[in-house]
């Protein structure tokens, strides 16, 4: 129960209409990324295509994906969805190979 509060004290912390708002977007962006590749992938059948998207989704993280040294050794990998998502509609608007 204590675990619940917090998370809903956390989740409705003054600026949440900001933050929920941004998560919106991210997913719209994603999901029109998404779309456009699927849209423009050169493949003739529906799982062509799917698989097509999943590895440009795939390869759009890879080259996102920052990986940070901490000094006790420990390795922190972040991509972020956003940030692979305009990858991704990058290099599909401007036809690159993925």
């Amino acid at each position: 129960m204590t675990a619940a509060v917090a998370w809903l004290a956390a989740a409705f912390a003054p600026g949440w209409p900001e933050r929920a708002a941004h998560g919106v977007a991210v997913a719209l962006l994603a999901a029109a990324a998404v779309l456009v590749a699927f849209a423009l992938a050169e493949e003739a059948s529906v799982r062509g295509r799917a698989r097509a998207v999943v590895r440009s989704w795939a390869r759009s993280a890879a080259e996102t994906t920052t990986v940070q040294t901490l000094a006790d050794g420990t390795l922190i990998t972040r991509t972020t969805t956003e940030q692979t998502a305009r990858h991704l509609l990058s290099a599909v608007i401007h036809e690159e190979d993925l």
